[in-house]
């Protein structure tokens, strides 16, 4: 079954990449540049798509390789047996989206993602201090906040390094730190005498 699955999802990457089958010969104009799945696809789904397309094109199939950690609920493995399996429809329900994105790009891709209504709450209110600090910038200085050159060269240094985005969010390069944000909108002269933003660490 698996063979037949990884002999199908190479003839796809064939025709989308190549624009031919396996009939006479196969040209494969370009290598995919990524391809992932979760851990258990390394082997033998991976390897197997690998084998088969490289032996019909004599070319690298694919350039980078992502396999995601598994998802687990409270600790515990999600699965329909056990009975903890939800859609993201359901998490929808309670969440924002952009709450849900927060979570799991606060993990890295290849680390196991734990889902639990106290994780997805933590990245709640975290996403809400964000966006508590950028509010606050924009009250005291008339504008959004600004781009800074030595973020942007820490936010590409850390997608080229597997892409960390938790090093991104926490801000490293920049130190970001909330409490320095925090007595700078209290000190601009557009802030005196207002409340003061709340923004905790």
């Amino acid at each position: 079954m698996r063979r037949a699955w990884a002999v199908a999802l190479v003839l796809v990457v064939l025709v989308v990449l190549g624009g031919a089958l396996l009939a006479p010969s196969v040209s494969l104009a370009q290598e995919a540049t990524l391809h992932g799945g979760g851990m258990d696809l390394k082997f033998p789904h991976h390897e197997n798509e690998i084998a088969q397309s490289e032996a019909a094109t004599g070319k690298t199939f694919v350039n980078y390789w992502m396999h995601n950690g598994f998802v687990r609920v409270d600790d515990e493995k999600m699965s329909k047996s056990l009975g903890n399996f939800f859609t993201v429809r359901e998490i929808l329900k309670r969440y924002r989206a952009e709450e849900v994105r927060y979570f799991i790009l606060a993990s890295h891709y290849r680390s196991p993602l734990n889902y639990s209504h106290e994780n997805l709450d933590n990245s709640k209110a975290a996403l809400a201090r964000l966006y508590t600090t950028l509010r606050g910038i924009k009250q005291a200085t008339g504008q959004n906040a600004p781009v800074c050159e030595t973020y942007n060269e820490a936010f590409h240094k850390a997608m080229d390094d597997d892409f960390v985005i938790k090093t991104v969010m926490r801000l490293s390069g920049t130190r970001y730190d909330p409490k320095v944000v925090q007595a700078f909108l209290t000190a601009h002269p557009k802030m005196r005498g207002a409340e003061p933003v709340a923004v905790e660490a």
